[in-house]
This record gives C-alpha cells, structure tokens and sequence, in this order.
C-alpha cells in the first residue's frame, strides 16, 4: 500500500478500497493481463476493445463479436465438471471445434482475434474470461470481476454442450454439472442470449430464409445491446427469438428453458436492473468455473501508479546508464490537472538514496489512456546515471497543485530494479533474412558476474495440429563475451528460428545459476520488447529491423500504407494547426488562390478576352511547362517537401493576373504569354503538392469526403470570381472581353496564395484525426527518385490510366472556347458562378459514396465509376446535338440568359453545367484511386505528379487546338475520341481495386513496425479523437 507524506482525509477514505488490493508490482501472474484490461484506448492502448466497439460490430454481416465471444467461452467452460474438478474455462475450445456442438465459425475466429494478446503471460483462457468482460461490458452490461490465472488444457476435453435439440432432463443434467441449478441455468441462457443470434447457415431450419436481420440471421431480441428485451419480449409474448418461436419446435430450446420454472425466474428478469445484477453474478460464476488444480488471483484492480516501457542503455563506454520510461498514473478520481509534479525518488546499487529524476507529462495522445471508466494519465522521464553505482529501485513522488505530496512505495519495498543483466535494445537486430532468419541479442552484464553462465532462454510459438493456437517451445542459448567496457561487459547470442517467429519470440536473458541468479524478463522481439527486469516488468523499443538484403537502405522493404506514431503537442490550437482538417483548409485557400482564379478567368471564356485566341495559346504555354515540371514530382516532394513546394508554387499565383492585366489595359501579348509560361512552371510545384497531401494526408475512410471538400473549396474561387466578373459585367449582354478591372479584382485574390503557404505544418507533424501521422517512407536519393519515376510509367496500370489522366481538364479549353463563341459575356459569367456552385453541391455527396466503410474499394470503385461515366455520355451527346444546331446559325449570334434567347440559352449551356460537376468527379475519382494503391507521400507525389503531368498535358493540347478559329469545332470530335479510350480501361483499373478494405500497419520514425490498425473500429478512433480533443 502506498504511503503518503502529506494527504487529505477525503483522498485517503476514497482511495482505501483499491489500495487495500494493490499487488506488489511486479507480478508475473498479473500485469501483462491487467495492462491489457485496463488500457482499451488512447495513450498506449492494448485495444483489445477494437474487436467489439461498437457492440454491433462483426468480421461479416450478420455476425456480432460480443456474441461470438460470449458463446466461444461459454462452450469451453459448459463441460466442466464441478464435483470431480476437472474442465471449465481451460481454452480446451481450441482442440473441440470441428465437433457439432461446437458448430459455425465463430469459436475459431474468437481464438484467431486473440492471438494477438497471447504471450507466456496470458494464457488464452485467460484471454477468453476477458472476451467476456470487454464484450458484455462493450455491449452497456454490467463490469464482470476479472481474475486471472487460468491454465490452458493441453488436451481437448469431454463432449456435453448443451444443444437445442435437447430435452429439458437433458440440459438441466448438463448445467448441474456445471454448477448451476434450474433457476441459474435460465438466467444463463437469458444472459447469454441477449445479445447475438442464430445463424442459417449452421441451423437451417432456424432460420430457413434470409432471417429477421438479413444475411440469413435472426436476433434473439429487437436490440444488440446486453439488455433485459430478451426477457422482456418473451414474458409479454412479442418474442422474435428463433429459439422460441422458430419455425422448427425441435429447435426450441429458449422456450424449454424459460418454462422450466413455469415462467417465474424469467418474468424475475424483465427488470433491466435485476436482469443486469444476476447475469453479473452468474457470469462471473461461469468464467471462474476452472479445474479444481487452478487458483485464481484476486479480481484485478488497477496499480495506482505503474512504471512503464522502462530501459536500461549502457554507453558505448561502459561509464553511463541511460534510464528511461513512463509513469502511469490513475487519474480516475483525481483529475490530471491537479497533478503539479511527478518524481521518482531513487536508490543506487547500494541501496543508498541516490538522488530525483523527474517526469514530464507525455505528449502523444496527450498522454491519457484507459477504457471502462478508468482513466490514467502518462509521464515521461529520461536520466543519465552512473553506471558502477547505478539504480536498485525508486519510489514515486506524486505533488498536487494544492502542495499535497503523495509517497508510492510498492507496498514498502520500492519499485525494484535489476541492473546485474541488461538487454541492450539499441544493439540487438531481428534478421528477416529468408536463408537464415535470426535475432542477435546484444546483452550488457554486470562485470562483477563474469565467472558466472550467461544465457538466454526463447520462447518460440509453435503449430500445434488440430488447434489454432501454438504452443510455446522454450530453448536455452550460451551468451558469448564480446568486451568489457567499464562495469559492465557485453555479450551476444544468436537465435535461429522460422522468420514468421521472429516478431512473436520472447526471451529471458539469466546471469547465474542456482541461488545465485539474476533474470531479465519477458523480452519481446516483436512489435515491442516487453522485458521484466529481474523483478519489474517493463518495455522498450523494438530492436533494429534488417530486412530483406543487406545492400543498403533501398533493398529495405516498406509499407507503403503504415501510419506512423506522432507526437500530440499539448496545446490544443497546436494541435488543431498540425491537424489534417487545417492542412487542408490551408491547401483549399491555395487552389482558390492560384489555380481557381486562373480557372475563372479561363472559365470567362478564352481568358475574358473579346477574341480567345491569344489567351488560349498562353494557356497551352502554361500547360506545356507545368507538365514538364509536374513530371518529376516524386523527386522534387522528396527532396523539399510539400509547404516548399507551395510556397514555391505561390509565389506565382499573381503572374497569371498579372499577364490578362497588362494584356487587357496596354495590349501586350507577348507578356501574357511569358507571364503564364512562368506561373506554369510555379503552379506544377502546387500540383504535386496537392496531389501528395490530398491522398495520403487523410484517412482512408475519410480520403473521399476531403477531397471532395478541397475540390468544393476550389470551386468556391470559381463561384466568387464568377460572382465578381458577373456583377462587373452584367450590363454588357454582347460579345467581347472582360473589363480591366476584373483582372485587378483577381490579381488581388491571387496575392492571398504566399501569405497561406507559409501556414501548412511539415507533412512529418501533421496529425490524423485518430492522433496517427500520415505515411511516410524512408527518403531517396534523387537518382533512386528518378528510377523509381521511370519504373512508375512503364507499370501497366499507369498506362491505362494515362488517357483519363488527360481528359480530366481536356474539356476547359474546348469548352472556353465553346462559351466564347456561343453566349454573351454576361451569360458566361455566370455560367462561371452557378455551374461550380451546384458542383460544390453535389461533390460531396459523390465523396461520401467512395467514403463508405460498409462497401470495399473494388465495389465503391465501380458505384464511382458508373456515376461518373453515365453523366458524361449524356453531355457527349447533347452537345453534338447543339453543335449541329449552331452549325446552321449566323456567326454573331452569342446567346443570353435575358429574353429572348433564354430557352436557347439553357439548352446549350446544360451540357457545359454536366461538364463542370463531371469534371471534378473525375477528379476525385481519380485522386481516390490513386490513394487505394498507396498512401504514403513519396508514393503519392511521384503518382500525382504524374497524373498532373498528363493532366496538363491534355490542358496545352486542349488550349493549343482552341488557338486557332478555323478548328472550332474538331476539338470536341477529339474529346469524345478520348472519352471512348479512357473510360474501358479506367474500368479494368478499377477492378484491380481490392475488395476488401485495407489493414494500416503502425510504424515509428525509424519504420519500425509497433502495431496495427486492423482492428479499430470507428468507436476506438472516435475515443482517441476525443482524447485529441481534450
């Protein structure tokens, strides 16, 4: 029990009931499984929740996990016997599934999601009784007592589930000998059946159709939340349970068991809060049933300070010990803020007192975790000691803002520390060498035990047939002398065993033999290394990866869709500038800035000028330097980043003004040409910036919806350009160029870009909105850039994407021009306003369809893809039409809004407004895709940089045939052409789309791998959001 120094009454009678139940940390027995338990979400989380947040949650339609869990560790204990002590919760499950009463899916991928959690310090019977805590607790049922020490059978057990088919002799026969009498074993079943359901698959005459929920599933009630319906609905006899009222009284069994008693017990529980009481006490009964050979530790209770992913580092010279780690907190009762300081108070070797290291609140995820109503906060701390004096334990000072000081010392012993052998993190390797897979484990032991043996001892997941769980094979390894260095000599071992074991080995590294023996603990070699020193548990590090060959850094293989842990700053407008959501308001403000106020004067109808000629060949002079440029943007992102590259590309935004200005007021054209030449040049270095940030800066899920936001936010330059050229011109209803003063109005709105640039976070802070970074890989040399880019384009998949890369901004200048020639300026100023503002509406909701977590990518590709095309055809179409239509009308005519050419008007300009909306789908469609093939920001900006190449590529050529009159009319010929070969082979793209959505993996700084976010569900995220919101 911690002592306190100073403290108040109110603090002591309030914490007195979990003191008094605090184990001595370490415990071998307890906290790798308390750790787990106790930390769900946000800082550290072992996110065991993921699997069944939210309750609904399932790995198919019509499958719930909480259920799934449930039923997979009621079957492995409901053939126990009490009165002989033998069976119950001892994971035998593993070794019974291919039995009937045991059937379907489920107790296998029960086992299969939990494989995670097991180590030689959490059996995975231990693992199936927490299935039961987090699953009844995620679904709003009540917190079961969680004790831990079960043992796994080796061995699978006796048959005697209870089945439907049973009579009621039968299944009272069976829960007797498992403990329960008539009146429990109803409010078993009641308990267990309150969330889930059955399955037509494995009971067809069950559920013999598509069942009440579809996917061939029947609930057992009208909710999927741990409630009393299941009563409830039975006792008033509006039950839906197919084990009730199912269509096959065989199958009956609910009704059985509900009736044994004449209805009593179960009418007993139609009361939410008795029905929640008893399942809590008969559940807690169930996952206790073990073998009579085990005992059980006390229900856990959380440490109220913990140390965490402590580790020892020994320099080079031997002279110093680096010592660093965390301090979990429980702030549960006790707010974080009232927290001033936190300190540990140390002893050296000796066990004199030694001196204080302090602690800093941590920073990532603002430093707080925990799940379940607990709460605890993390503190930092990093301190050189001397290595011949070293440390033996520490104490934990906790000071709060009041002055009141608060003294944990371990029950009275001091959190212990073992320095006679280290684990030397930094220097030992995991080689994922396919020949000869090994670990190289670097060990520091203390110079005064050099006479002594030095080994490790593995432990080494193995198959075990007839199971889904390995087993854990242990060996023994002699440790090598490599050099002393100071008080400390170094050793080394190498390990050989499969290359799939080298992420889930452990080791124990032993000095001594006999009584005189010193053990580090519990190494992972994996995701981290979890050690226990001796007598205290904690972690590191992942040792240094070395992949594949060793020829150097770009034979290493990455991933290039992991996202990366990042730091989260404490403030909370720090933490909103950094944010995805700010980068891309940021980004928005640039494309309104740069290029929409360039696609509003192009939208004017050849520039705005009275002949459109001139300001389309300074478009195709734009377009032909921004595609050289844009061309090496993998290489360029690479070696300056994105907000240079935006600053860069801002800082020509007023050229383009500027040439139309100078143009319009004093007639020279060969400036506007040379003007918009330049602003190409600067504008591609946006481009490839844009491209990069809008793929891989947000999540997957969320990729479409900005997007979709970015473009909106890009048509909102064209809208308000267009609102100002309309209400600078809208008396003029003629043919003809714009005013001098619309162009000073843009140049203006073109001088906002550099100011924002100077706005955007380094890509490597820039935070997700789940508190990850985006993905980032290793840097390249400029010559590896190049080769990466030359292999890029010689990809089949590039090729076929090539001619929709091009479309996509064909169209502007065919229809510039096509609005030059046909309608009045004012008709075309607000063409350039109404069109882009219904594409601001529309836009989003085509993001939200490619954001659809229900669908995989391949099939919200296709949805996409339709949207788009079947649009597009309808525009192909009607403007041919209208083609032949003005073919046969004089030359001058130049249609307006204002009678009495309206209806001509509208008829005409609908297929440019289908034009517009299309255009910027496909250019979400497109960026989407790209993002499905690979999410880091390298990738992403030699991928983008090439689809803005070709993309203006196709705009020169587009502005370069609308240059001269006499092909007025050839350029749509041309677009429809392109339209035709890019449409079936964006398709055979599109299915090369993977159906099912991607598993993220999490990696450091460094790409080493420390988890995953293959099991987060929305409600995971949505508590580390909350975290970032604090």
């Amino acid at each position: 029990m911690p002592s306190f120094s100073i403290i108040s009454a109110a603090l002591l009678v309030a914490s007195h009931s979990v003191a008094a139940s605090v184990p001595t940390w370490p415990s071998a027995e307890i906290d790798e499984l308390e750790d787990v338990r106790f930390l769900q979400t946000g800082y550290n989380r072992r996110g065991f929740i993921d699997f069944v947040a939210p309750c609904s949650f399932g790995v198919a339609p019509g499958r719930i996990t909480a259920a799934e869990w449930l039923r997979t560790a009621y079957h492995d204990m409901s053939t126990a016997d009490v009165v002989a002590g033998t069976g119950g919760l001892d994971a035998s499950i593993q070794f019974e599934t291919d039995r009937a009463e045991n059937i379907g899916a489920a107790m296998n991928d029960t086992l299969k999601s939990m494989l995670g959690y097991f180590t030689p310090r959490s059996s995975m019977s231990d693992l199936l009784a927490l299935g039961v805590f987090v699953g009844v607790g995620s679904c709003g049922g009540p917190r079961i007592p969680y004790r831990v020490g079960r043992v796994d059978a080796t061995a699978a057990g006796p048959t005697g589930v209870p089945e439907p088919t049973n009579d009621l002799s039968t299944l009272q026969g069976k829960f007797a000998r498992q403990g329960f009498n008539t009146s429990e074993m109803i409010g078993l079943v009641a308990c267990g059946h309150t969330i889930g359901g059955v399955h037509g698959v494995d009971f067809p005459t069950v559920v013999p159709g598509n069942g009440t929920a579809g996917n061939k599933f029947s609930h057992f009630d009208d909710t999927t939340q741990f409630d009393s319906h299941v009563a409830t609905e039975y006792v008033h006899g509006n039950t839906t349970n197919p084990l009730v009222v199912g269509p096959d009284p065989s199958m009956n069994s609910d009704l059985v068991v509900f009736n044994a008693d004449g209805n009593k017990t179960i009418s007993s529980l139609t009361d939410n809060d008795s029905f929640k009481s008893t399942c809590e006490s008969l559940l807690e009964r169930m996952i206790n049933t073990v073998p009579s050979s085990v005992k059980l530790s006390d229900p856990l209770v959380p440490y109220p300070v913990k140390p965490t992913f402590l580790r020892l580092d020994l320099s080079d010279d031997g002279t110093n010990l680096t010592f660093s780690g965390g301090i979990r907190v429980r702030t549960t009762e006790r707010p974080a803020s009232d927290i001033d300081t936190v300190q540990l108070k140390y002893r050296s070797r000796d066990g004199a007192i030694a001196g204080v290291i302090n602690s800093t609140k941590a920073t990532f995820q603002a430093g707080i975790g925990g799940g379940f109503g607990e709460v605890f906060q993390g503190y930092d701390f990093s301190s050189v000691l001397d290595a011949t004096s070293a440390i033996s334990s520490f104490n934990v000072s906790i000071t709060l803002t009041n002055g009141t000081v608060e003294e944990y010392t371990n029950n009275g012993v001091g959190f212990p520390l073992q320095t006679s052998i280290i684990l030397q993190s930094a220097r030992t390797c995991r080689f994922n060498d396919a020949a000869d897979p090994h670990l190289r484990i670097y060990a520091a032991v203390l110079k005064a035990r050099e006479n002594l043996p030095q080994t490790i001892k593995s432990y080494v997941p193995v198959a075990v047939q007839g199971s889904v769980v390995p087993s854990w094979n242990t060996s023994s390894t002699s440790l090598t002398f490599v050099n002393n260095t100071g008080a400390y000599d170094f050793y080394t071992a190498t390990v050989s065993m499969d290359i799939d074991n080298l992420t889930s080995a452990f080791v124990d590294l032993v000095s001594g033999e006999g009584d005189d023996v010193e053990v580090s603990y519990f190494n992972k070699m994996g995701v981290r290394i979890y050690h226990e020193q001796g007598n205290e548990f904690y972690q590191t590090t992942e040792p240094t990866v070395v992949e594949a060959a060793r020829s150097g850094e770009d034979d290493a293989i990455e991933d290039p869709y992991a996202v990366r842990m990042v730091e989260i700053p404490t403030s909370k407008w720090v933490r909103r500038y950094r944010s995805v959501a700010f980068q891309m308001v940021v980004l928005a403000i640039l494309s309104f800035s740069g290029p929409s106020m360039s696609n509003a004067i192009s939208g004017l109808g050849g520039g705005g000028l009275a002949t459109p000629y001139t300001a389309n060949a300074a478009s195709a002079t734009q377009y032909s330097t921004s595609a050289l440029i844009a061309m090496f943007g993998g290489p360029l992102i690479s070696a300056i980043g994105i907000p240079a590259a935006c600053m860069i590309g801002a800082l020509g935004f007023p050229l383009s003004g500027s040439g139309f200005y100078v143009n319009s007021k004093y007639g020279i054209q060969w400036y506007l040409i040379f003007a918009k030449g330049i602003y190409g040049i600067t504008s591609a270095f946006l481009y490839i910036a844009e491209a990069a940030a809008m793929i891989s800066y947000p999540e997957e899920h969320r990729r479409g919806r900005y997007i979709s936001i970015w473009v909106g936010m890009r048509n909102v330059g064209s809208i308000i350009g267009g609102a100002i050229t309309y209400g600078l011109n809208i008396k003029n209803n003629g043919a003809g160029g714009v005013s001098t003063n619309t162009y000073l109005v843009f140049l203006g709105m073109e001088c906002i870009g550099l100011p924002a640039a100077f706005l955007l976070t380094r890509t490597r802070k820039v935070i997700r909105s789940d508190g990850w970074g985006v993905p980032m890989l290793a840097k390249k040399s400029w010559k590896k850039e190049v080769q990466l880019l030359w292999e890029h384009h010689k990809e089949k998949r590039t090729l076929m994407l090539i001619p929709i890369y091009i479309l996509t901004y064909f169209g502007d200048g065919v229809w510039g021009t096509y609005a030059s020639l046909h309608f009045s300026v004012r008709a075309r100023a607000f063409s350039n306003f109404l069109g882009p503002l219904l594409a601001v509406v529309i836009n989003p909701f085509f993001g939200a369809i490619l954001d659809m977590k229900s669908l995989g990518p391949r099939t919200k590709g296709i949805i996409g893809f339709w949207v788009w095309t079947i649009p597009s055809m309808t525009m192909l179409i009607w403007v041919m039409i209208n083609l032949h239509w003005f073919s046969n009308q004089p030359d001058a005519l130049r249609l307006d809004y204002a009678h009495p050419t309206t209806g001509l008007w509208v008829r005409n300009w609908f297929p440019q407004l289908i034009y517009i909306i299309n255009g910027w789908m496909s250019q979400t469609l497109v960026y989407w895709i790209l993002g499905q093939f690979a999410s880091d920001v390298a990738t992403n900006a030699r991928t983008g940089g090439v689809f803005r190449s070709w993309e203006t590529v196709g705009q020169a050529i587009s502005y370069g045939i609308n240059s001269k009159a006499s092909n007025k009319y050839i350029p749509f010929g041309i677009y429809t052409g392109l339209f035709g070969i890019s449409v079936p082979l964006l398709y055979l793209v599109v299915l090369e789309l993977p159906k099912e959505n991607r598993i993220a993996h999490i990696v450091d700084d460094d790409g080493n791998v420390v988890g995953d976010l293959g099991k987060v569900q929305p409600e995971a995220a949505a508590d580390r959001t909350r975290t970032l919101s604090l």
